[in-house]
């Protein structure tokens, strides 16, 4: 069976973030709750998984409302994007995801080969520092 697009971007993240515990939410029942949550270093992070046509980035009403109370209590909810004809990987931090209209402004952007530290500092949060994936 041939894995799609986001598929192939979830095999890449696992892959990538060895040492980080990550699980794959294939959920029916909690509309809106991101693809995956990770844990590193007592840091827990969700991450949505997305591969967009051009420079469209796109959160349903219920994706929103769930990062909006995420973030609320302090959560960290990150969205993590490749083009559909692309490799690059985009970083967003949801605080300005869900704030308006537009095309947010990614937090990095990764070329491949990846430099999953630099992921991996992010996802930990402010004053944390980049270790082995």
């Amino acid at each position: 069976m041939a894995k799609g697009p986001e598929a192939k971007l979830w095999q890449d993240v696992k892959k990538g973030l060895k040492n980080v515990h990550l699980t794959r939410i294939e959920n029916r029942v909690g509309v809106g709750t991101p693809d995956v949550n990770g844990c590193v270093d007592g840091k827990d992070f969700w991450l949505e998984l997305k591969v967009i046509k051009g420079n469209s980035l796109r959160l349903s009403k219920f994706q929103k409302a769930w990062i909006y109370e995420r973030l609320r209590v302090g959560g960290n909810v990150f969205v993590l994007a490749r083009p559909l004809k692309g490799s690059v990987l985009k970083v967003y931090d949801c605080r300005t995801v869900i704030r308006g209209s537009g095309i947010p402004f990614p937090v990095v952007e990764l070329n491949p080969p990846y430099d999953w530290n630099e992921l991996l500092a992010i996802l930990r949060g402010p004053g944390s520092s980049a270790g082995d994936p």
